[in-house]
């Protein structure tokens, strides 16, 4: 699997996923940096609903893999989880293309389908691992072994197939889910470590004076003090897999925006095409897989300083997409309606307004009519008809056309006899 990604002069990732890739999106574009922060905030339990929708729906009889209407539900599905975060799309496409091959086939080949899933200490559990490849063990990164004493590297191309019952194909459909879901956490932690460190560290008065290439160079340090700290062995390949910066290399290659299909022969007429369609070539990187992607942001946010940020409310990271020292996201947080800039906002305009003159006058007024309220002495419409005249003329104070002096004068005069 691959895709590419094209960085503009105004610091938007451009996106384009793989031709052969299952679903309806066929790439996306974002300010940089905005999505990798959306990838350690994401609601997983969101994420593994609509991955345990994908395993019944290939665990329906009724869907053929070619059938119109399996096909549909199945975009819908994939299109939803790629809403979430870009990043998704390279979890889902692995996940998506075991399920089919293994439902089309009824049968798995150990170790091949294992080899294209993401690797995960947890994942490898024997127990886990064992009900469907059994006499297998893994030892080391990307590879199997088939002998737990002598290991012997298992040759990915051989095996024999499995068959799968139903019953045991919906076990292996949680299987690679947990698989993926695990992965998504580990790569949660890996990258969770970077900002971290970035956001501690890069407003450091001695850090500011640094190049972008040599707060890079930090950035690798802190990932190499990571590694050799870490006492798995498995762990610290796949960290320095994720996280390694100044050894990264990437491919990249030509594409073609605004192509012309004519015959050779009249080169007048391509001449013209190519003119008025505005044909032009326009390098882009090659993202093998999703750890490319995400040392790819990561170079490009730190060389370009890019600010990374804490929201004051809910205290995720995320990248201004206004002003630099934003303090609020634009994200909706489970269980709000709005977002934590309007929340924030409103927050520390209460905040303030407690101790506001005006304020602290108002709520003395509203207790004293409340308490004639709850004694009966006071309509349930005369107090209410109060409180919207009360926060009219409160405004008016706080926004300082009329003196404090003259809204306390009009609260006296407003009391209901």
């Amino acid at each position: 699997m691959s895709a590419f990604a094209q960085l503009t002069n105004e610091n938007i990732i451009e996106l384009y996923y793989d031709e052969r890739d299952i679903g309806n999106y066929t790439g996306c574009t974002y300010p940089l940096g905005t999505h990798l922060a959306n990838y350690l905030w994401f609601d997983l339990k969101a994420i593994n609903y609509e991955y345990q929708s994908l395993a019944k729906l290939n665990l329906t009889d009724s869907f053929a893999i070619d059938d119109n209407m399996f096909i549909d539900v199945l975009n819908r599905i994939l299109t939803k989880i790629d809403s979430f975060c870009p990043y998704l799309h390279f979890h889902s496409q692995i996940l998506i293309k075991a399920m089919l091959n293994a439902w089309k086939n009824k049968s798995i080949i150990a170790p091949i389908e294992i080899l294209s899933l993401p690797k995960t200490d947890t994942m490898f559990d024997v127990d886990l691992f064992k009900p469907f490849f059994p006499g297998y063990y893994i030892f080391k990164d990307k590879e199997i072994y088939d002998d737990e004493d002598n290991n012997d590297l298992v040759d990915g191309i051989i095996g024999d197939p499995i068959p799968l019952t139903i019953e045991k194909m919906r076990d292996y459909y949680e299987f690679l889910i947990t698989a993926v879901l695990l992965d998504i956490k580990e790569k949660r932690e890996i990258l969770y470590q970077q900002f971290d460190f970035i956001y501690n560290n890069f407003n450091n008065v001695d850090v500011k004076k640094l190049k972008p290439d040599q707060k890079l160079y930090l950035l690798e340090l802190f990932n190499n003090h990571l590694i050799k700290n870490t006492k798995n062995n498995i762990q610290k390949n796949r960290n320095r897999l994720n996280t390694s910066y100044t050894l990264t290399s990437f491919k990249t290659k030509m594409r073609i925006r605004g192509k012309v299909d004519l015959p050779f022969e009249n080169i007048d007429l391509i001449i013209n095409s190519i003119a008025e369609s505005n044909t032009h070539l326009y390098e882009v990187v090659e993202i093998n897989d999703i750890n490319d992607l995400m040392r790819y942001e990561l170079i490009k946010m730190v060389l370009l300083d890019i600010p990374l940020r804490k929201c004051n409310h809910c205290g995720e990271f995320f990248v201004p997409s206004g002003r630099r020292d934003s303090i609020y996201c634009d994200r909706i947080m489970i269980g709000e309606s709005r977002p934590c800039s309007k929340i924030g906002a409103s927050k520390k305009y209460e905040d303030r307004i407690k101790t506001e003159p005006a304020q602290i006058a108002y709520k003395k007024m509203y207790k004293r009519l409340n308490a004639r309220l709850h004694y009966g002495s006071l309509t349930k419409q005369q107090f209410s008809l109060w409180g919207e005249k009360a926060q009219v003329m409160r405004k008016k104070c706080l926004a300082q056309e009329i003196s404090l002096e003259e809204f306390q004068a009009w609260l006296e005069r407003s009391i209901i006899t």
